[in-house]
């Protein structure tokens, strides 16, 4: 899967990319493969860059949903919050989030589609800078613990 493109008001001043989401099981691997119970991570890469992208002030609201492919529930995953200065200002920011999802997250086996949106905000209000990815198909599946 290629990257996804951010939305931004003015694309030749600010642009951005996300990478799409990788997942790791407990043993810190890329797995789309989850057993119900076991912790598991979301690790998200995104980028800015243009002039606009070293004067950019605010917050990154991050939020995963995982949408269930079939019979059974959604799951919301709490916001995370990443400040824009989390980063020097320079003309392209570089930005890494790692959610940790407890193995109690997901209670029923079957596959779900991961939703990420990254939207931008400044002194508490949404502004028109966002990135809405689907990420991979994942299965989760109940097994005895070994």
């Amino acid at each position: 899967m290629s990257p996804t493109e951010f939305q931004t008001p003015a694309p030749a001043a600010l642009k951005g990319l996300l990478d799409v989401p990788v997942i790791e099981d407990s043993g810190m691997q890329p797995n789309p493969i989850i057993r119900v119970g076991d912790p598991w991570k979301i690790v998200l890469n995104w980028t800015i860059e243009g002039p606009m992208a070293s004067a950019f002030a605010g917050d990154w609201i991050v939020r995963s949903m995982l949408e269930v492919m079939g019979p059974g529930v959604d799951l919301n995953l709490p916001d995370e919050v990443v400040q824009v200065d989390s980063t020097q200002p320079a003309f392209t920011r570089s930005y890494t989030k790692t959610l940790s999802i407890p193995g109690n997250a997901i209670q029923n086996e079957g596959v779900y589609k991961l939703v990420v949106a990254i939207v931008h905000h400044h002194q508490g209000v949404p502004t028109q800078t966002a990135c809405f990815a689907e990420g991979p198909l994942l299965q989760f599946y109940v097994a005895p613990v070994p």
